[in-house]
């Protein structure tokens, strides 16, 4: 919508006053932008002490209806069962279905199977945490080269945000012995 100033006094500022429709879905903060231009045949600059050679100004609507995480959101583990080598590390990936517009952390954690932290993989926790528009991270489990053959798990708990969940949410890393590559000689 077009609105008109009118300068009474020089260096007195004046103010703009623009209506916000809120609503109460979570979402990301918005921004909007409010042009100015001369009228009346007026010689005054426009700037904007922010932006250089700007005749513009941005205002920002924060979210104030809780949590950026959509509903619906959930976090997974892939591939959910997994099978390699003694001394080679188990790659997985953990995954959000949807973008967030807020952070979206997820706890992750090895345990013992039939083989044992320590002796035939490294025992491995943290938290994995999806940016904005970030929706896989990979994670890495090392194993010993002197691994037993066996399995272990990972699992996934306590999501943050208000609306994510864990769907997927356990892996199982089995330690195989592969056998030994052969080699022949022909006549």
């Amino acid at each position: 919508a077009r609105k008109s100033l009118t300068f009474k006094a020089i260096n007195k500022p004046l103010t703009i006053k623009i209506k916000i429709k809120g609503d109460s879905t979570p979402e990301a903060d918005e921004a909007f932008r409010v042009n100015l231009s001369m009228a009346n045949g007026s010689s005054a600059t426009i700037v904007n002490p922010d932006v250089d050679g700007a005749s513009y100004a941005v205002g920002s609507i924060v979210n104030d209806d809780g949590g950026n995480v959509l509903s619906g959101t959930t976090v997974s583990i892939f591939p959910t069962a997994l099978s390699i080598n003694p001394g080679a590390s188990a790659g997985m990936m953990i995954m959000l279905n949807q973008i967030s517009a807020d952070p979206v952390t997820v706890h992750y954690a090895t345990a013992d199977g039939t083989v044992t932290a320590g002796s035939d993989f490294t025992a491995t926790s943290g938290d994995v945490t999806f940016n904005p528009g970030e929706m896989s991270k990979s994670i890495t489990i090392p194993t010993s080269a002197l691994a037993g053959t066996g399995s272990f798990s990972v699992s996934l708990s306590s999501p943050s945000g208000d609306n994510a969940t864990v769907a997927t949410g356990s892996a199982t890393v089995n330690i195989t012995a592969a056998p030994l590559p052969t080699l022949s000689v022909n006549d």
